[in-house]
């Protein structure tokens, strides 16, 4: 019996996810959708990144947790709960 199961080249989602389409080079939709709604010009992050958290707050509000951050211990992420709780509070 052949294993027909089809892995998209960019994550980890297989062929078992419903209604999963992979293009010509293995990539899911999920990732291209993905891709497509992170690409915007380095000049704009900081409006993205200023709408981003006005989102996050509006969303949250009245809420018990304002948003879920994850944390590794390295450098970048333990910078990233530094940077929402200290500075942008």
């Amino acid at each position: 019996m052949k294993d027909n199961n089809i892995v998209c080249s960019f994550c980890v989602m297989d062929s078992t996810v419903p209604d999963i389409i992979f293009d010509d080079m293995g990539v899911c939709q999920f990732c291209k959708d993905h891709k497509q709604r992170i690409i915007f010009e380095k000049e704009n992050y900081p409006d993205y990144l200023e709408k981003l958290i006005e989102d996050i707050k509006k969303t949250s509000k009245n809420q018990q947790y304002d948003c879920i951050i994850g944390v590794s211990g390295g450098v970048d992420s333990t910078y990233v709960a530094y940077y929402l709780k200290k500075i942008l509070n």
